[in-house]
C-alpha cells in the first residue's frame, strides 16, 4: 500500500509545479494553461464517480483500477510530442478520465484492509505525501538543467509504474 501511494503520488509531485511552466515554455497563452488546469479536476471529478460507481456495481474494483492506471499511464506517451493547445486539451482530459479514480480507489482498498495492514491509514497516506515532496524535489534540479521540455518526460516515468505496482495491491 505504501508502494502504491508512492507512486501515485509521484507523477502529482511533477505536475502540479511544473506543468504549467512547461505549457508556458510551449508558448501558451495564460487562459489556454488556465483551461488545462481547469479541466482536469473537472473531468477528475465526473470520472472518479462513474468509475467508482462501475467498480462497485461490477465488484471488479482491482481490475479497473490497473486498467485505469495503465490507461491513464499511455495518456501520457503524447505529451512528448504534442504542442498545440487543441490536442492537449484532448491529451489532459484523457490522463484526468483514466487518473481521477486513483486516489479514491486506493484510498477505498486501503480502508477495506486496514485492520490488516496496521490500523493506521495516516502512517500509510503519508507515503503519498513523501512521495509528492520527492517528485518536486528531485525534478527541480532537472528541470533547471534540461528546461521544462523535460517535464513530459518525468511525468511518464513515474507513471509507467502505476500498472505494475497498482496490480500488487490485494
Amino acid at each position: 500500500m505504501r508502494l502504491a501511494y508512492f507512486v501515485v503520488f509521484l507523477g502529482a509531485g511533477v505536475w502540479l509545479p511544473y506543468m504549467p511552466l512547461y505549457l508556458s515554455s510551449l508558448g501558451l497563452d495564460g487562459w489556454h494553461i488556465g483551461a488545462l488546469g481547469a479541466v482536469s479536476p473537472a473531468v477528475r471529478w465526473a470520472s472518479a464517480i462513474l468509475l467508482a460507481w462501475m467498480a462497485d456495481r461490477y465488484r471488479a474494483r482491482h481490475r479497473l483500477l490497473v486498467a485505469t492506471g495503465v490507461l491513464g499511464a499511455l495518456c501520457f506517451v503524447p505529451l512528448l510530442a504534442v504542442r498545440d493547445f487543441p490536442m492537449l486539451l484532448l491529451v489532459f482530459t484523457g490522463i484526468s478520465l483514466f487518473h481521477g479514480t486513483l486516489i479514491p480507489m486506493v484510498d477505498a482498498i486501503v480502508v477495506d484492509h486496514l485492520a490488516a495492514l496496521g490500523g493506521d491509514y495516516g502512517r500509510l497516506r503519508l507515503w503519498g505525501s513523501i512521495a509528492f515532496i520527492v517528485g518536486a524535489g528531485a525534478s527541480a534540479p532537472v528541470v533547471r538543467a534540461v528546461g521544462p521540455g523535460v517535464v513530459p518526460l518525468l511525468l511518464l516515468l513515474p507513471n509507467l509504474l502505476l500498472g505494475p505496482v497498482l496490480a500488487l495491491l490485494p
